[in-house]
């Protein structure tokens, strides 16, 4: 198993509510067994507001979802620091590539601590026997319970207010952890879930389930009219959601329930 280096730097970052100074520490914090033997190293980028109260100061715990993603797209496209820029399309820039301020941070109120799960990033299992204890949703959950008491007390931190975010897969991850952590004495004080899942059967549509069917459908229906192809019927994407949500209620979602005897 690798042991990365731990990289500590300071930076300056201008926010609109003005100059922030922090700190970046990349790490990997060591998860241990009962008899102290090391299975696994899950590595993280703790950004940390320099001269703020910790007792006061909240801290943010947040991952991508998968399972199976590192935690690159929240710590890049949209939490930490810095970001990667695209266009105003969504597609990603000529190379070569860059990294630039993000004024959108959430480190202007929280710190920030973005998380690789076991075997994505640079998170590393000792062993690969070990992998079925690391990798199915309770395995996963207990290791990022132990992941956070350890973070808290190796950065003493243990005063401070605990948030969570999970993207994607993330929902249901967040979901458990907050209930594991408190279990385990940590009281979370939130969970943000970003597009988070909570249940598979709103994603995966088949015969039987038509919960996927409604409720993209007024997502699906915004995109139409921002593509322009809805015509000049509607002024806003607000106006576009609005009626696919009543049509959904008082005619699709009785019609899929029908089926056949439609």
């Amino acid at each position: 198993m690798i042991e990365i280096p731990t990289s500590i730097t300071h930076h300056t970052i201008d926010l609109p509510s003005g100059a922030l100074t922090y700190t970046a520490n990349a790490s990997q914090v060591p998860l241990k067994n009962e008899t102290g033997e090391v299975e696994c190293r899950m590595f993280c980028v703790s950004y940390l507001k320099d001269d703020a109260p910790a007792h006061t100061r909240p801290v943010t715990f947040a991952f991508n979802g998968g399972p199976g993603s590192a935690t690159l797209w929240l710590h890049m496209g949209a939490l930490g620091p810095k970001r990667a820029p695209m266009n105003d399309d969504g597609t990603l820039p000529n190379p070569p590539y860059q990294a630039v301020d993000n004024k959108d941070t959430w480190l202007d109120f929280t710190d920030v601590v973005v998380i690789d799960a076991p075997g994505t990033g640079f998170s590393r299992i000792a062993r690969p026997d070990l992998a079925t204890k690391y990798f199915g949703v309770q395995p996963d959950i207990a290791a990022f319970t132990n992941f956070v008491k350890n973070w808290l007390t190796i950065h003493h931190r243990w005063s401070s207010p605990v948030f969570i975010a999970g993207e994607s897969y993330g929902g249901i991850r967040g979901s458990g952890l907050s209930a594991s952590l408190f279990r385990a004495g940590i009281a979370v004080n939130g969970f943000v879930s970003i597009s988070g899942t909570s249940n598979f059967m709103t994603l995966d549509g088949m015969r039987g389930n038509d919960y996927p069917y409604i409720g993209f459908f007024p997502s699906m229906a915004a995109c139409a009219w921002y593509h322009h192809k809805l015509g000049s019927r509607f002024s806003s994407a607000q106006t576009v959601v609005k009626e696919a949500q009543d049509w959904i209620d008082k005619e699709y979602a009785g019609a899929l329930q029908r089926g056949e005897d439609v």
